[in-house]
């Protein structure tokens, strides 16, 4: 077999290409890896070419892929495919060299680089011109030498455009068309953060190697691994092949691969921004745990999250990724895995009208609570602080709490605690909290069940599921592995992991890279809709902020949209649609709200536009045909490249809150879990975003 590499670039051209032709290129590149030096292969040399070593293949009369052909090693690169002027004009433009700092492979275009620093000239020299005084605008990067530039994987013949750039505008304009890991690393240092802290996140050497690596040796980098992957079996070309849209699959950033394959003493926890990339390090950490770590076939791994929905998505990416290890590794969310591990289907879970009337039913003449305010105490007792028993209440602390108990109205509080649960258990009722603390009592009974879990949406977890967790998996090396993100905090409060038996120690990571969305889209909701006094997912105090994180995709801003009536806004709509499904395909493009009634008004306009639209349920709704309809906390885990956020208005979000007026932590809280509502529905877009209101706006949109 050949020896073979494919890019990402590769992969990008085959996925817009019409499915007769990629047909036909998935055939070709069947034939060229079983043997690149069949007669049947015509290779054709560019001319004006920046790199002697590129040659076109024919994959038809019109259409023509572009191979890097070796004259050192055997490892031939496909780059690119497309109409044969568009794929001859793309590969003479380019470079392809292996970096002789970073060791990296590098793909980039010189000219467009310089047209665009040659812009920045030239917007610059008429500002100076208009300056009443003269003077000329400092350069963004002029306390950093060449050299400095140069070994965060620069290209040397880059640098004198990189020098051209004054600001983070100049830098979004020339990073798109550098290396990868040069445009990250130059945003970061613009933003200050250490070299050293820069090296090791686009994994440079630490010590000089005067050696440069050929092509061969530089596809075992890691950074080269976020571009190209080295194929060495057929089935994993074929594999590699089917993945062109789905490049999660094969591509990782290098801090990426590194919290993948890292060998861990104890439980580990990862953070980062919405689009950062944190379920997919999950996925792939599933697959090298089962692969690598726990082979026996009796090791199990448990992957679980907070809705059902995303854990069938879950369970759907894992079959693409993996191979026969999938068996061994089980995927449920929280609350069907305690269902089931009481075995029994039959539990009743309480409505919210159940609970009430339960608690109305718990209130004493001598409680110092109301209904209200003892499901409120109750719910930070139970699922924040996992008290279970009236002596942890007494001496548990209430710091923060807008109503300060005694003792002795404590001890009358937990008896309204008592009578309540044994309302409920008259009436054949069950809160999920108790589902969930008697299927941990069962498993500390019979002993751990799985050799790792694994926790997708942990800002969303309870403490009692957090109990419910440690239990499964024996403490020790590799055990657990927790992802998320406190910004998109929706259903839970914080929680103090330690309290649960669960010690992250140093053990905390920080994804950077955002992977999803524009910058502009990024910035804009995380600076309107992101918590900032959001505790982190190991309930320590101070949250974290977006100090470094980026991205590296640039687009339109956000667009707010005010309209005085609902009315005029489903008019608005009825415009907009057309023009937007002239940029993308139907289900490219979600309508979202916060509640479902809001959505019965659009199902009516496309009915009468007759345009076909999907209503966002249940998980196989995904595959159907039309533009998406759904609630936010629908499209929670989920991407598309145009969102539209309806009826975003004062009444809607935030909605009512039905505790006490002077309940301030409460109302707090409410507030926070909407606003991060905002954050999870704009964050979902990879391209552009639109919100419009219909008479008062909310006042979440407030800046």
């Amino acid at each position: 077999m050949t020896q073979l590499a494919i890019t990402a670039e590769f992969l990008e051209s085959l996925a817009k290409l019409p499915k007769r032709l990629q047909k036909k290129v998935r055939e070709f590149t069947r034939k060229f890896a079983d043997n690149s030096h069949s007669s049947a292969i015509n290779y054709e040399k560019i001319h004006n070419v920046l790199d002697q070593r590129v040659r076109t293949v024919r994959i038809d009369q019109q259409y023509r892929a572009i191979v890097l052909h070796p004259n050192e090693g055997d490892v031939y690169v496909m780059l690119w495919v497309d109409n044969h002027d568009e794929a001859m004009a793309w590969a003479s433009a380019k470079r392809f060299d292996v970096n002789p700092e970073t060791h990296a492979f590098q793909i980039y275009d010189p000219a467009a680089v310089d047209e665009v620093s040659r812009t920045i000239r030239r917007d610059q020299d008429t500002v100076a011109g208009e300056s009443t005084d003269g003077t000329d605008t400092a350069r963004l990067f002029e306390q950093h030498e060449d050299q400095t530039l140069v070994s965060l994987g620069v290209p040397e013949v880059l640098v004198p455009a990189v020098r051209e750039v004054r600001d983070l505008e100049d830098l979004k304009a020339i990073a798109c068309h550098l290396p990868a890991e040069a445009g990250e690393a130059l945003y970061w240092l613009a933003d200050n953060l250490p070299l050293e802290e820069i090296r090791a996140a686009i994994s440079i050497p630490s010590a000089s190697n005067s050696s440069v690596p050929t092509v061969a040796e530089s596809l075992e980098h890691p950074d080269s691994r976020r571009r190209l992957v080295k194929i060495k079996s057929i089935d994993e070309l074929e594999r590699v092949l089917d993945a062109s849209l789905e490049q999660w699959r094969i591509f990782l950033h290098p801090t990426q691969q590194t919290l993948v394959a890292m060998d861990t003493s104890g439980p580990v926890i990862v953070e980062g921004g919405a689009g950062t990339g944190k379920t997919v390090v999950a996925l792939h950490r599933a697959k090298h745990l089962a692969l690598n770590v726990f082979q026996n076939s009796s090791d199990r791994i448990l992957f679980t999250t907070f809705t059902a929905n995303l854990a069938e998505a879950i369970s759907r990416q894992l079959d693409l990724l993996c191979g026969a290890e999938r068996s061994r590794i089980e995927v449920v969310h929280i609350d069907q895995l305690a269902r089931r591990m009481l075995d029994d289907t039959r539990i009743e879970i309480a409505s919210s009208a159940d609970l009430m009337h339960c608690w109305d039913l718990s209130v004493t003449e001598n409680c110092p609570l109301s209904a209200p305010e003892l499901q409120h105490e109750w719910t930070y007792a139970s699922e924040i602080r996992g008290i279970s028993d009236e002596r942890d209440y007494l001496r548990m602390s209430r710091v923060g709490q807008s109503k300060s108990l005694d003792r002795l109205q404590r001890k009358q509080v937990w008896q309204a605690f008592e009578a309540f649960q044994s309302n409920m258990k008259n009436r054949g009722l069950q809160a999920w909290s108790s589902v969930i603390r008697e299927a941990t009592e069962n498993s500390v009974a019979q002993g751990p069940k799985y050799a790792a879990v694994l926790v997708d949406e942990s800002q969303d977890f309870t403490a009692p599921a957090w109990r419910l967790i440690r239990s499964l998996a024996k403490p020790g090396p590799n055990d657990l592995f927790l992802v998320g993100d406190a910004h998109q905090r929706i259903y839970g409060c914080p929680i103090r992991l330690k309290e649960c038996g669960i010690d992250v120690g140093d053990r905390k990571f920080l994804l950077r890279v955002n992977y999803r969305t524009t910058e502009e889209i990024r910035d804009w909701a995380f600076s309107r809709f992101s918590n900032r006094d959001s505790a982190r997912l190991a309930g320590e105090s101070g949250a974290r902020s977006d100090v470094h994180e980026r991205s590296l995709l640039s687009g339109p801003n956000p667009e707010l949209v005010q309209l005085s009536s609902r009315e005029e806004e489903i008019e608005y709509c009825r415009k907009l649609i057309p023009e937007l499904l002239k940029e993308f395909r139907p289900e490219e493009i979600v309508v979202c709200a916060r509640a479902a009634w809001i959505l019965r008004d659009f199902k009516k306009l496309f009915h009468d536009m007759d345009q076909p639209y999907v209503v966002l349920e249940k998980i196989r709704d995904e595959s159907n045909d039309g533009i998406r309809l759904a609630t936010i906390h629908r499209i929670k885990g989920l991407e598309f490249r145009c969102v539209l956020i309806v009826s975003v208005n004062a009444g809607i979000i935030p909605c009512k809150f039905d505790g006490r007026d002077d309940d301030n932590v409460s109302q707090a809280q409410h507030k926070s879990r909407e606003r991060a509502l905002l954050y999870v529905a704009t964050t979902r877009a990879r391209d552009r975003v639109i919100i419009s209101t219909s008479g008062k706006a909310s006042s979440l949109l407030q800046t």
